[in-house]
């Protein structure tokens, strides 16, 4: 005598014993997903920090490297300098020669700090931030191009101009990285 399946169906320990042995199973496959996320979460989030750390490091060293630039190239402060230089040395005030001094001593402003710590925002990215500092660094490049433009035409006024307009866009650049950066770094991973 073998029981018919619609029989044994119809049997409430038979469907009591099925239901709870496809709620294990589900149960089990959903305990053992969650259990593999927690462990890859536990591995990956120190080293989720540990990135976020570098790239804070990293991001800071190129905003210093732009700052000091900008600070050290600012043109007003260069005049001033290179007046205050021929006074001291017994020379006349005179402003065509202190237009060149000024772009002598500007041109002379080291890029490579900026260099140096933009090539390692450009590794740690993200490639958004990377094209940030990339557009940075071209405006350091700019305001020392006008200074050599400066050092080669001093008579000129508008190389001041020129000088003076690749400083401010330096000086936008710098801001935006800064808000691009911040952003950056206060998001969730």
């Amino acid at each position: 005598m073998s029981a018919t399946v619609p029989e044994v169906l119809k049997d409430p320990t038979v469907v009591a014993a099925f239901i709870t042995g496809v709620v294990a199973f589900v149960a089990a496959g959903v305990a053992f997903a969650a259990g593999r996320m927690q462990g890859r979460g536990a591995h990956w989030g120190p080293v989720d920090a540990v990135r976020r750390q570098h790239q804070r490091e990293a991001y800071a060293a190129f905003l210093a490297a732009l700052t000091d630039y900008l600070g050290a190239t600012n043109w007003d402060m260069a005049v001033t300098r290179a007046v205050h230089d021929r006074i001291a040395a017994g020379l006349t005030h005179d402003d065509g020669a202190a237009r060149v001094t000024a772009f002598t001593q500007l041109m002379s402003v080291p890029l490579h700090p900026i260099y140096r710590s933009s090539s390692v925002v450009y590794l740690e990215g993200p490639d958004v931030i990377a094209e940030v500092a990339m557009t940075a660094l071209q405006s350091a490049n700019d305001v020392y191009q006008a200074a050599v433009g400066g050092v080669m035409n001093p008579a000129d006024s508008e190389t001041v101009n020129a000088y003076r307009e690749a400083q401010w866009r330096l000086s936008e650049a710098i801001a935006f990285f800064a808000g691009m950066a911040r952003t950056q770094l206060n998001k969730r991973w």
